[in-house]
């Protein structure tokens, strides 16, 4: 139910955006579950580490599953995937020719530059979040924004 707050609300996808939360979760459920299905079928790296912690995508009944089967990926497995599979990794979900930009971390964590390639799509998804943001805050086509926060609180200027 939308509250007479929310009437005058803005929406740029209001099938999603006016979906009660009940109908919110199960969305996000079903996502996340095709996203871990994804990446272990068709991604070596995430397989192997899913099969380390004796998890398969099938694990995963509820949220809170998630959160207790799903394994953490530290700086550290990055860098030691990077290392030993250069320059990306075997996390790579896309093939090397549709990356359409590589983003590196700063390094100064001292543990060294993580390495991010993004496809096509990647990039559009991102400029999705932006344009929810300008447009939920009032911003008509043709405005224009000033960001002068420092690039690197930006992540690196992409996201």
């Amino acid at each position: 139910m939308i509250s007479k707050k929310q009437e005058g609300r803005r929406y740029i996808n209001p099938q999603v955006e006016k979906m009660s939360r009940a109908e919110l979760e199960k969305l996000q459920f079903k996502r996340i579950k095709a996203l871990l299905d994804q990446v272990y079928h068709v991604n070596t790296y995430y397989r192997e580490k899913f099969r380390g912690v004796g998890f398969t995508p099938d694990d995963i009944n509820s949220f809170e599953d998630f959160s207790e089967k799903v394994p953490f990926m530290s700086k550290k497995d990055v860098m030691k995937d990077q290392e030993e599979n250069p320059p990306y990794g075997n996390r790579l979900q896309i093939p090397r020719e549709k990356i359409a930009y590589t983003l590196f971390t700063s390094g100064t964590s001292g543990l060294g530059q993580e390495v991010h390639p993004y496809s096509q799509l990647d990039i559009m998804g991102i400029a999705k979040t932006w344009q929810c943001k300008f447009y939920w805050a009032g911003m008509e086509p043709g405005d224009r924004v000033y960001l002068t926060w420092p690039i690197v609180n930006a992540i690196a200027g992409l996201s």
